[in-house]
């Protein structure tokens, strides 16, 4: 990474605001990328980066305390020596086991000229690496390296078992951006919890950023170009071709995703100018597949139900609160704290996706309706 990337931004002021807006930030990739489960959703973010919506720069509790715990999870980082309690230790004796900068500002690679980052800490170069268990390494890091800190609660731990895909997406974008190979994820659980995970660059995921952020900016340029247009019709009193520009914006916009949050984006976008309009073939298709979804869920649910009875079954049969399965995991069925109802817990190792598409396509015979 060469200092003269780096543009020494303040947090939060308006120049910053309007630095991000002309260009997708690490944090972005994953919106992009269809990885976030988050707000904005990818159509909004085009909006946004477009003009034709202002971003929403309201603090939420979980952004605000995250912001104000990054220092403090930084500092303990640095004591972090690759084992579970390690850092408490070390924090208590002053032993230091490596070091990260902060860095004020953006960083800007002239090769991604639509991308930026901001880095919570820089790794130092000679700094030990962790190993895919999370000890230390005796490798050394070539280069500086980026350390993103994040506040997480157990449930969204366990949920992503790890670090979800998001947070990879974006340390990878950091990395693309510093040119180096290496960055780590330092997540601080429940206010009480301490978990540090190596990221080692995978250029399978540097090509999608590469290639997804730089289609999404192409669209935004066009975007802003046609809005150009459209206002200056509007001046003019060109509604016809005011609508038409803003029409070109609309064929812009990204097709949406899973994200859950496109439901109130596109109920509050939603504006009736016609009552009725006749639907095309294409549109029959995804609405005939949309009810061919509904009754395989229908069906899923049905027997997820079913099996969770079987295996709750098996406990109270045995008389037992857990049970193991060697090299496989291990599932419980116990009694939650401060609540009557017992929950099951299963950790059993997850079937790859070749397996989930094998039953999927059986469950969608059955409905009839072949995806």
């Amino acid at each position: 990474m060469k200092k003269s990337w780096v543009k020494r931004i303040p947090d939060r002021t308006e120049a910053w605001y309007e630095h991000r807006r002309n260009g997708l930030g690490a944090s972005t990739a994953a919106i992009v990328c269809g990885l976030s489960p988050y707000k904005p959703t990818k159509m909004q973010l085009f909006h946004e980066k477009i003009g034709t919506m202002e971003p929403d720069r309201t603090m939420s509790a979980p952004a605000f305390h995250g912001i104000h715990q990054e220092a403090y999870v930084a500092n303990l980082w640095k004591y972090y020596d690759g084992t579970e309690y390690g850092y408490m230790d070390n924090f208590e004796r002053g032993e230091i086991i490596r070091k990260a900068s902060e860095l004020v500002g953006f960083v800007q690679n002239p090769k991604y000229p639509h991308l930026y980052c901001n880095l919570d800490r820089v790794i130092e170069k000679g700094s030990r690496k962790l190993n895919k268990d999370g000890t230390l390494s005796d490798e050394l890091t070539s280069k500086p390296c980026p350390l993103e800190i994040k506040t997480m609660n157990s449930f969204v731990y366990k949920k992503y078992d790890g670090v979800p895909d998001m947070y990879i997406i974006q340390v990878h974008q950091q990395m693309m951006i510093m040119e180096c190979d290496y960055s780590e994820i330092a997540i601080l659980i429940d206010g009480r919890g301490f978990k540090v995970f190596p990221i080692e660059r995978n250029e399978d995921i540097v090509d999608m950023i590469a290639e997804r952020t730089y289609e999404f900016w192409s669209r935004v340029l066009q975007g802003r170009q046609a809005l150009i247009h459209a206002e200056i019709a509007k001046d003019e009193d060109d509604f016809e071709k005011y609508n038409d520009y803003m029409g070109v914006i609309q064929q812009l916009e990204p097709e949406p995703d899973d994200n859950e949050h496109y439901s109130e984006f596109l109920s509050d976008t939603h504006v009736v100018e016609q009552e009725i309009m006749m639907g095309n073939e294409a549109l029959l298709g995804q609405v005939q597949h949309l009810q061919t979804v509904k009754e395989m869920i229908k069906q899923l649910e049905k027997e997820k139900r079913e099996l969770e009875n079987k295996v709750k079954n098996e406990f109270r049969k045995e008389s037992v609160e857990k049970i193991e399965f060697p090299g496989h995991g291990y599932m419980r069925y116990y009694q939650r704290a401060n609540n009557n109802t017992k929950m099951l817990d299963v950790r059993i190792t997850k079937p790859d996706e070749f397996v989930i598409g094998v039953e999927l396509e059986k469950i969608d015979r059955e409905v009839g309706y072949i995806i």
